[in-house]
């Protein structure tokens, strides 16, 4: 499990209808993930839980606070072109491609 920040709101549509939005937060990336990205998913450890899950009782400069690259360490690997149709949602998305270089971080 990878927690990560984020947001979420629900509205409604032009019908009334319910509509539950959520937004992913992201950080500067951290040290040996930046060659992919310049920036990732805000990931929370897990003492970093309670301040954003409950920012309603913290102070919001708190939980802003967390708010940073990721310290730990995180797998990564190269994956098929497959990933990049919404539509495809399978474990496919996850395989390691490959055709791709073994290593990410040679």
């Amino acid at each position: 499990i990878l927690p990560m920040a984020g947001l979420w709101s629900q509205v409604s549509d032009y019908q009334g209808n319910s509509v539950y939005t959520y937004t992913v937060i992201t950080s500067a990336a951290s040290q040996n993930l930046e060659f992919i990205h310049p920036r990732m998913p805000a990931v929370l450890q897990s003492d970093q839980l309670d301040i954003w899950l409950h920012c309603d009782r913290n102070r919001l400069s708190e939980a802003l606070k967390i708010l940073k690259p990721y310290s730990g360490e995180l797998e990564a690997y190269p994956v098929s072109a497959y990933v990049n149709n919404v539509q495809n949602n399978s474990p496919r998305c996850i395989e390691p491609d490959r055709a791709a270089p073994v290593n990410l971080f040679q």
